[in-house]
C-alpha cells in the first residue's frame, strides 16, 4: 500500500471521504466536508502532498473558501494550513531519523524516502530552516 492509500484510509476512519475527479481552474484538491476531491491527473506524490493539505484544511479552515488568493487573508491562511501540515506530517525529529537511519545526502533522496515530491520536501526543509535561524544540511560535506 502506497502512502497515499494509508494516508487515504487514515482520512476515511476520521470520516473523510477522498476523491479523485479532473479538477478545474488549476484547482489540486479542495475539501467541501466531509468529502475531499484530489485531482486525478497529478502523480502519486502530488496526490499524497496535496491529500495532507486537505486534511490540514479541514483541521484549520474546513469551512472557508481559500481559493481567491489575491485576498491577504487567504494567504495567511493558506500558509498557516501548511504550516500545521508540515508540524503534524513531518516532524523535525523524524526528518532526522531519516536522515540519519537512511543516510539521506540530498532533498531528493529525502523526498524520495518520504513519498514527496521534491518541492514539497524543499517547503518542508525551509520551514525548520526559518523556524531555527539556520540551514538545515543533509550532507554536513556540502558546502554551504
Amino acid at each position: 500500500m502506497t502512502k497515499y492509500e494509508e494516508l487515504i484510509t487514515l482520512a476515511e476512519r476520521r470520516g473523510l471521504y477522498v476523491l479523485e475527479d479532473n479538477l478545474k481552474n488549476g484547482l489540486k484538491g479542495i475539501i467541501v466536508k466531509p468529502v475531499i476531491l484530489i485531482d486525478k491527473r497529478l502523480s502519486e506524490k502530488e496526490k499524497y502532498a496535496q491529500l495532507i493539505h486537505e486534511i490540514s484544511h479541514y483541521h484549520i479552515s474546513p469551512e472557508v473558501d481559500l481559493t481567491d488568493q489575491t485576498k491577504p487573508i487567504n494567504r495567511y491562511l493558506e500558509n498557516k494550513i501548511d504550516n500545521f501540515a508540515i508540524k503534524n506530517f513531518f516532524s523535525l525529529d523524524n526528518l532526522c531519523q531519516i536522515a540519519k537511519n537512511i543516510c539521506c545526502n540530498s532533498t531528493y533522496e529525502m523526498a524520495e524516502e518520504l513519498g514527496l515530491p521534491e518541492r514539497t520536501m524543499v517547503r518542508v526543509l525551509e520551514f525548520y530552516s526559518n523556524m531555527n535561524g539556520s540551514k538545515l544540511i543533509l550532507n554536513p560535506d556540502e558546502d554551504f
